[in-house]
């Protein structure tokens, strides 16, 4: 993300699974973008410990799978 691009993550939960991107880094914050239209910002320590629900529906809360950039 340092770079400025944009880094699509995999999200799951009780209803499947869903894509989302990471658009922004400011400080431990990642804003993150949901196919719903919307931005939300979490903290790296949520985001790594499975706490993304709150960038995605909550029932969604597991990122697992991140592709950086090349």
């Amino acid at each position: 993300m340092a770079q400025g691009h944009p880094v699509p993550v995999d999200v799951s939960g009780e209803d499947g699974t869903h894509a989302m991107t990471i658009i922004a880094q400011e400080g431990d914050m990642l804003q993150v973008y949901g196919p719903w239209g919307s931005t939300t910002w979490v903290s790296e320590d949520d985001f790594i410990n499975g706490h993304t629900g709150k960038a995605s529906k909550s029932d969604l809360p597991n990122a697992y799978s991140v592709c950086p950039p090349r």
